[in-house]
């Protein structure tokens, strides 16, 4: 509920770090009225830019692998925000604009409960409970998804279900 991780996939991130003399990208932001935090189609309010990424020093940003991230430490709880990514040139105009995305800024709900792990012939079936509650132990409203991770014998966490487990069991 503090902030807003954006992320996004640059083909080949490595030979445009390497060929970035005048590219860039602008994180875009706009605050979205929250009866109108669904519609993707409505013109966004004026949109600030949020962060300017230069491409050869990408410090400003995590860029690792094939994504650049972006942390907004500037968003409030029950408000709702659009953001676009624009890939820019050396003069600051737009060569392209991404599909915007709109987030919902919430208490995050409490951990799931009796969490457990079953060994079946065909692999491990995951189960748990909901929780009901978020983190202000206020009620959640909506349906809860799941994002299924493991770690990996290096360490590394994985996300492991192919889009988010709407119940609360996985295989």
């Amino acid at each position: 509920e503090k902030s807003v991780e954006l992320s996004w996939s640059v083909p080949d991130l490595n030979k445009a770090l390497k060929e970035a003399d005048s590219y860039g990208f602008a994180v875009l932001k706009s605050e979205v009225p929250w009866d109108k935090r669904n519609c993707l189609e409505c013109p966004p309010p004026s949109q600030e830019v949020l962060q300017r990424i230069e491409l050869s020093y990408p410090e400003s940003a995590s860029a690792q692998s094939q994504y650049m991230t972006v942390i907004d430490s500037e968003v409030s709880t029950n408000h709702a925000y659009r953001y676009q990514i624009a890939f820019r040139d050396d003069k600051d105009r737009v060569l392209s604009l991404s599909n915007p995305t709109i987030a919902k800024v919430l208490a995050p709900p409490q951990p799931p409960l009796d969490f457990s792990a079953t060994e079946q012939a065909q692999g491990i079936r995951l189960h748990w409970k909901a929780p009901t509650k978020n983190v202000r132990q206020q009620p959640i409203q909506g349906d809860l998804r799941f994002q299924v991770r493991r770690r990996s014998m290096e360490g590394d966490w994985e996300n492991i279900s192919p889009a988010p487990v709407k119940g609360t069991t996985f295989f």
